[in-house]
């Protein structure tokens, strides 16, 4: 069997790989070759997810006749008492006619918050009357006062 010389076998081997380079388009020289070994691409990283609490709402029998039905669920989430919705209703349909964007110049929100109630407001953290805006954050808001002056603030 002939011998073949090192450097025919070297370049036997080496010429696929450097035209498969020059293919593939490399332009960087082996000396300019990352040193390190190269970083896993598709790596999963494992996350802990807590499970999912659910919230339930008591089932709220709405009237017929209520003004407002579409802010009742929301009232009782953040904490109105049921029987209490009625006259909530009322107060929102008067105040609002039932939008939560409603402004009269001193008064926003459903439930109208008063512009004398600014640093009450400030308190919880919130702004007025921006976040009296937020049908949440007014009915919770509407609570609290509700629970310190009664129906006192809306004229009842």
């Amino acid at each position: 069997m002939p011998t073949v010389p090192a450097p025919k076998i070297m370049a036997a081997l080496l010429l696929p790989i450097i035209a498969t380079l020059a293919v593939l388009g490399a332009t960087k020289s082996l000396s300019e070759a990352p040193q390190s070994p190269p970083t896993a691409r598709n790596h999963r990283v494992a996350v802990t997810v807590p499970p999912t609490t659910t919230t339930t709402i008591p089932a709220v029998a709405i009237p017929a006749d209520a003004s407002c039905p579409q802010w009742w669920p929301l009232a009782v989430q953040v904490g109105w008492p049921t029987d209490q919705l009625d006259m909530l209703d009322r107060v929102i349909f008067r105040e609002s006619r039932c939008l939560p964007d409603a402004w009269n110049g001193h008064d926003a929100g459903l439930t109208q918050i008063n512009q004398i109630h600014t640093d009450f407001v400030a308190v919880m953290g919130w702004s007025w009357p921006q976040d009296m805006y937020n049908p949440e954050l007014n009915l919770r808001f509407a609570l609290k006062l509700w629970q310190g002056k009664g129906w006192q603030p809306w004229g009842f």
